[in-house]
């Protein structure tokens, strides 16, 4: 590569071309992300040669884990991304050879990639691979010479730059790309150091910056986008470090994280306890054996001795692009694997359980461990091998850490590679069928384990591993399993269906109580377990209150597996059927087809009595699209999302919505709009609705909308014109009114549906609604709040809409009511200032309804 210095102020970078082939225009590239330049300018190749080579010196700052595209950095700054086909990244890594790695310095010419073009083109749209001068700071001007180029031919691509420089022109640079700048001195302000949630929150504002940022304490450094190695520098609490950053959006990307961590504070978990000498001694007697409470509560039961089976892997690979191959696959199941299993704990236990596993997620997309079992793949490993090896050490590496809370993630860290080594090997890590009243012995559970106990045959557990402050713990505590943890190891001698008691309380197993003690508490899990089942066996009866007020109460479904056990439960319809499970995790959208079918089969399930409220896709930047390009957004809570991208991406919206009108000739579908804020676009979608219904020959389909942003409650009375009915998703409506994001750490157990603001949104919606005669319905989390339900039906909501298993008690709730006191009642919380005073309201008022302190069903 050639610089001329045409003056001090003014470089022009002659670059080679890295491929032969045809240079065309990036207008003309069949792909609109790279057309439209979301990326950025530039041009392509269509190739006739299989080696990609370097087009100019510079380091390598980026290869992508399918090892179809890099990105080269040359040393004034300018960074060219080259990207080697269409839809390549699909291949994860077949066809494909890097001949570099991330660090290394390359000169002109150099060999980057080499790639097997037969193979490639028999998979993938085409093979034209664009070249991309990736934005910076500074404006760049560039001439591109199109036609036949070979590889090595000089000025096929001219740059000219101002302000930047060069080392080869030998002028001084002061605000290059390259360059590091630092944040000021920062301070550890959380008690337990930057554990799995504050670091995977720091890891995604990190992705959201083409910025290379660094937390450095002492001598040690860990990249901001691996949450392995931001955990393993277990900062101690008031310890001072700062951030380092290099890359395009530096200077922005520090700001937005040290504002992030100038404002995180510890979030409310339990000071991790260890078991004393004291603690061990009170088990000498051999009838109690001690531990440490992770979730509270007294249950009977037959020990259970679980071991986890182990994963044999073979170290010898079949070759580094078929191991890579494997890998990828596998991480691509894996990480649709633990989607799912986070929105199945999100309905059951809580956005912030559910959080968990999205920190799973973070561990999967982790460039440090994934980078070193590259490596191994690359010494000729199994993709199988590499991954336990490396897992298996950085397990090792986290145990070790001094604090505790941080250690406990090693559990995390394991769960997530036991999950792709079963996966890679085509096995599973289900439990074992287990006896009814099992009480779980083992030496450690995963988080995973932990989500898919059956609680019809686990009534509590106990490991030897494990603390209060675990992911396990936090999950046993949102299901209500009493656990103990760091039990004595003499546990695991028991005898599999001897009789315990789990004193998880006050942190003991008795083993074999008295009868007449264990007759006592069986009495009373007797007691419980006979409302339970009045509740299910009353379940398919109305809700009616005692004065004769009917609620009905339908069902939230995030898959369309649910509706074969809707009817069952009661539910009297679908308040709620979240579509995204179409859309995401997949490389192309879902056919009209396949949605009909779908669509269908709930119409099918549920039967023609019961409405099936189907939201329209409802994505956005923190939910994005593969076959659908969002750019990154700074606030994607605040974007382009909802009925604003189904407006913009008609495609989508009118293949949806056909394909719910053809359904609903079967069934009472009913088709609600996400995120609606003025009534222009309630009419654009209905209008877009008007035209498929008359191009199909079908007949109307009942409309309503989410209210679920605040501008939509004070125009309530403007929309309900337009609409057949309001859902108020009081989840968002809630953060979007209190301006607080409840996955936030240290502020989601503020975010309460009960503060007055929100009850006042609710009173407008649902004084709306009846003023215009349409049905209003609550489908978010205060639907299913024990101490919420009185105040939503006191304020006029018609239909509740909780998770499945939530129904029977639900309606059971509602029939101990009584409408007039309830009224009354929401009148007087609409006056207090705090969701605290609320629920103290509530809970003075009906003290029956204090059990559970208020907890979701």
């Amino acid at each position: 590569m050639e610089v001329n210095l045409a003056s001090e102020q003014e470089l022009s970078l002659v670059f080679q071309a890295p491929l032969c082939g045809l240079v065309i225009p990036l207008e003309e590239v069949p792909d609109p992300v790279f057309a439209q330049k979301m990326v950025g300018e530039g041009l392509a190749i269509d190739p006739t040669s299989e080696r990609l080579t370097a087009p100019c010196a510079g380091e390598i700052v980026q290869i992508h884990p399918a090892c179809h595209a890099l990105t080269l950095r040359h040393p004034s700054g300018v960074e060219l991304l080259m990207h080697i086909g269409l839809d390549t990244v699909s291949l994860k890594g077949q066809g494909f050879k890097t001949l570099v790695k991330v660090g290394d310095q390359v000169e002109a010419g150099t060999p980057l990639i080499d790639f097997d073009a037969d193979l490639i083109a028999q998979q993938v749209p085409s093979l034209i691979s664009p070249i991309i001068i990736l934005p910076g700071e500074k404006p760049l001007d560039f001439e591109v010479t199109y036609g036949r180029a070979s590889t090595g031919d000089k000025g096929f691509l001219v740059v000219r730059t101002k302000g930047l420089s060069s080392q080869a022109s030998g002028t001084a640079n002061t605000a290059t790309d390259g360059e590091e700048i630092n944040s000021a001195v920062l301070t550890m302000h959380l008690p337990n150091g930057l554990h799995a949630r504050p670091a995977s929150l720091l890891v995604q504002a990190s992705k959201r910056f083409s910025a290379e940022v660094q937390l450095v304490y002492q001598d040690r450094r860990a990249n901001c986008r691996s949450l392995v190695q931001l955990l393993e520098l277990a900062i101690p609490l008031n310890e001072t470090f700062y951030l380092s950053a290099t890359g395009e959006e530096k200077s922005q990307a520090i700001a937005e994280l040290s504002r992030l961590l100038n404002e995180m504070s510890e979030e409310a978990e339990p000071t991790p306890t260890k078991r004393t000498s004291k603690d061990v001694a009170s088990s000498a007697d051999g009838k109690r054996l001690a531990g440490v409470t992770a979730a509270p509560g007294v249950t009977a039961g037959q020990v259970f001795i679980l071991h986890h089976q182990e994963l044999q892997t073979e170290e010898k690979g079949q070759g580094p692009q078929q191991e890579l191959k494997t890998l990828f696959a596998s991480l691509k199941n894996v990480t649709k694997a633990l989607q799912e299993l986070q929105s199945q704990v999100k309905i059951s236990a809580g956005s912030a359980q559910a959080a968990i596993f999205s920190a799973h997620q973070d561990i999967l997309e982790d460039p440090a461990l994934l980078s070193k079992i590259e490596d191994h793949i690359d010494a000729g490993k199994s993709a199988a091998w590499s991954v336990n090896h490396v897992f298996h050490h950085e397990v090792e590496r986290l145990e070790n850490v001094p604090n505790e809370l941080i250690a406990a993630r090693a559990n995390d860290l394991k769960d997530v590679g036991r999950r792709i080594v079963a996966d890679i090997l085509g096995g599973s890590l289900s439990l074992p069928e287990l006896p009814p009243q099992s009480i779980l012995i083992a030496e450690d559970l995963s988080p995973s384990d932990t989500a898919g106990l059956d609680r019809s045959k686990v009534v509590g557990f106990c490991t030897l591993k494990g603390g209060s402050s675990s992911h396990v713990a936090i999950l046993a505590r949102s299901m209500g399993i009493p656990a103990l943890a760091a039990i004595d190891a003499r546990a695991l001698n028991l005898q599999p269906g001897q009789k315990v008691l789990l004193n998880a309380t006050n942190g003991f197993l008795e083993l074999d109580p008295a009868p007449e003690k264990l007759a006592q508490l069986m009495e009373l899990q007797n007691s419980l377990n006979e409302r339970r089942l009045k509740e299910e066996q009353a379940a398919h009866l109305p809700a009616r209150t005692k004065d004769d007020h009917r609620v009905l109460v339908y069902a939230n479904f995030a898959s369309h597996e649910e509706a074969d056990r809707g009817p069952g439960l009661g539910a009297e319809g679908v308040g709620l059927m979240r579509s995204e499970f179409l859309f995401l995790n997949r490389e192309e959208a879902p056919s009209e087809e396949e949605q009909f079918q779908i669509y269908s089969h709930m119409t099918q399930a549920m039967g023609a009595e019961r409405p099936i409220i189907i939201r329209t896709l409802d994505v956005g930047g923190d939910k994005p699209l593969a076959y659908c390009p969002i750019p990154e957004e700074e606030n994607p809570f605040l974007g382009e999302r909802g009925i604003r991208l189904l407006l913009k991406e008609q495609d989508l919206f009118r293949s949806q919505i056909r394909a719910l009108l053809r359904a609903a000739q079967s069934g009472p579908i009913r088709i609600m709009l996400p995120m609606v804020t003025n009534l222009e676009e309630v009419q654009q979608a209905k209008a877009i609705i008007r035209e498929e219904q008359v191009a199909l020959g079908v007949g109307p389909v009942p409309v309503g909308i989410m209210v679920e942003v605040p501008a939509a409650a004070l125009i309530a009375d403007r929309l309900a014109q337009e609409v057949d009915f309001f859902s108020i998703g009081t989840n968002d409506l809630t953060q979007y009114v209190l301006a607080m994001d409840r996955n936030h750490p240290s502020l989601a157990r503020q975010v309460d549906g009960l503060h007055p603001a929100v009850l006042t949104m609710i009173e407008m919606t649902t004084k709306a609604a009846h003023a215009a005669g349409i049905e209003v319905g609550v489908c978010g989390g205060t639907a299913g709040d024990l101490v919420g339900i009185p105040l939503l039906v006191g304020l006029g909501v018609e239909e509740l809409s909780v998770s499945l298993p939530s129904v029977p008690g639900v309606k059971a709730r509602v029939r101990e009511l009584d409408l007039v006191a309830c009224r009354k009642l929401a009148q007087r919380a609409l006056t207090l200032s705090s969701a605290e005073d609320v629920r103290k309201l509530v809970k003075e008022e009906m003290p029956e309804w204090s059990t559970g302190e208020g907890k979701r069903l």
